[in-house]
């Protein structure tokens, strides 16, 4: 009993590591994706600020505190400038 266990042990791993081989070669054949470069003049301002979120059901105390510290700045320094739709000029 012992044996075929070992045997069916090595034979799921075997079987394993093929499907593992097998995904990699189908994600080096896709495209990569190229990222959205915008290019802005220096001293002119974008027309759009772009923010990216990105989350999970579980996230650690830390990411919640700088969640919750990234949203107060962003409410406290942009709301008036968002408000009236001007965003400052950095310097």
């Amino acid at each position: 009993m012992r044996r075929f266990l070992k045997w069916a042990l090595v034979a799921l791993a075997a079987v394993g590591c093929w499907a593992a081989i097998q995904q990699a070669r189908h994600a080096a054949d896709l495209p990569a994706v190229q990222p959205k470069v915008v290019l802005t003049q220096p001293g002119v301002a974008p027309d759009v600020i772009q923010v990216t979120y990105f989350s999970s059901d579980v996230r650690c105390a830390t990411c919640i505190r700088i969640e919750r510290l990234t949203g107060r700045l962003a409410w406290f320094w942009l709301r008036r400038p968002l408000n009236s739709r001007r965003l400052p000029q950095g310097g």
